[in-house]
């Protein structure tokens, strides 16, 4: 007898649903209709599409690439000061070709030509109806407008094609002990944001906290419909008598992880390879899985951790003093270390529907290829992006990455780590 894998859904904390490995199972499992797609095993359970990726589709001569050179370069290390790009949490193409690029570092959305041309900005630093004070998230609608996303001050602005402000909305929160924080992206006309819940209960230690709610805000008016809940990330929580908290990070701490595209979105949790594509309904109707090992974490880990922040915090050939240099150092080797790595790292939609997986990789260390899976959750297989391609930090912070039928956008660093925005052509 050919034994297989069983999976079912299982209910976690917070209402969170997964699929989760259960036991080999036989022709009595309650599995049916099993196929095979390439090297994806697909299965239905409990009414859950399953697809169980073993090897990829792809064989020599069908993978995707991203060809070099790229296609458009924007940025500038001197010079006009339009094209200098400090600190880029956007990057959209427009439908007319041209290029809308988000400015942290400014506080400001600044438009280009399709050929790299600067042609127009708007918003600066402040309070008033389209400025901005953290500038954390910026992505195109439908007609050449664009939506931009203040996270400190919970407010939307939505400029149009001609970068005239046309509306500023105030953020509602799902519920009251809720903080606005990373958006996943754009859902079903609406932007899908992630909540930090303080309400949910904990104790002091490891722990997953504060919570996260997963909502729908209206780019209309600025409602917010919840959708589900989801434990957060794991940190060093200490909860004191005086009802405050002291909220320390923990190295290789576990995760949940998003992505958003039209009606439904991507959650996965860091610790294992597994990711249920979910309906704004509160459906479940796919999970993708990989059966791999976890890896220890080891000092040598810890060690190049730290190694890679220091290089990136106080680069050579700049003045710091060793004092300072100390202090990062002492501060990140007193965390607190998970046992194992993560899994995953971030995960992005094309524009086809396909889901980009980033398998997890350490601070300073080559970047992996992205894993490719098709709407159904076949296993495609692995794009490459060209040298320098910037994932930033942390994942929920990382700079935007947009996958096109035909192009990729996105950020790259050169060896001063300047920032530049490149688009390269993806063959398929």
């Amino acid at each position: 007898m050919n034994l297989q894998t069983c999976h079912e859904s299982a209910r976690l904390p917070y209402g969170l649903v997964v699929a989760v490995t259960l036991a080999t199972c036989g022709p009595d499992s309650g599995q049916t209709g099993a196929r095979a797609g390439g090297g994806t095993v697909h299965r239905d359970s409990a009414g859950v599409a399953v697809a169980e990726a073993v090897a990829p589709l792809w064989g020599a001569g069908e993978r995707w690439t991203v060809a070099e050179p790229p296609l458009l370069e924007i940025g500038s290390t001197s010079g006009d000061p339009d094209y200098q790009l400090a600190d880029v949490t956007g990057a959209a193409k427009l439908e007319s070709g041209g290029i809308v690029v988000a400015v942290q570092g400014s506080k400001e959305l600044r438009w280009f030509s399709e050929d790299g041309t600067f042609l127009r900005r708007a918003g600066r630093e402040g309070e008033g109806p389209g400025e901005f004070s953290g500038l954390t998230f910026m992505d195109r609608l439908p007609g050449d407008s664009v939506v931009a996303y203040d996270e400190w001050l919970e407010r939307l602005h939505v400029f149009g094609p001609d970068g005239v402000l046309s509306r500023t909305l105030k953020i509602e929160r799902p519920r009251p002990r809720t903080q606005p924080s990373v958006p996943v992206g754009l859902a079903a006309g609406g932007l899908l944001l992630r909540f930090l819940d303080y309400d949910v209960e904990a104790e002091s230690g490891i722990v997953r906290w504060p919570g996260e709610v997963v909502t729908l805000v209206s780019l209309k008016d600025g409602s917010a419909q919840a959708i589900t809940d989801v434990p957060g990330h794991e940190a060093d929580v200490e909860f004191r008598a005086n009802g405050g908290y002291a909220h320390g990070a923990y190295l290789f701490g576990k995760g949940p992880v998003f992505a958003a595209f039209g009606d439904r979105f991507a959650l996965a949790q860091s610790e294992e390879y597994a990711v249920r594509i979910a309906g704004l309904d509160g459906s479940f109707p796919l999970a993708i899985r990989r059966d791999l090992a976890v890896e220890r974490a080891t000092q040598a880990h810890v060690d190049a951790t730290v190694a890679a922040v220091l290089a990136t915090v106080f680069p050579e050939g700049r003045d710091h003093s060793p004092e300072e240099m100390a202090r990062l150092e002492e501060n990140w080797r007193r965390r607190p270390t998970a046992e194992t790595l993560p899994m995953l790292r971030s995960m992005h939609f094309d524009d086809a529907g396909n889901l980009w997986v980033e398998p997890f990789h350490l601070l300073g260390s080559e970047l992996p290829p992205y894993q490719v899976f098709a709407p159904d959750g076949t296993w495609l297989g692995e794009v490459a992006l060209p040298a320098g391609h910037d994932r930033g930090w942390v994942a929920d912070y990382a700079p935007p990455l947009e996958l096109g039928t035909d192009y990729v956008l996105g950020v790259w660093k050169d060896d001063l780590d300047v920032q530049s925005v490149r688009m390269y052509r993806l063959e398929r």
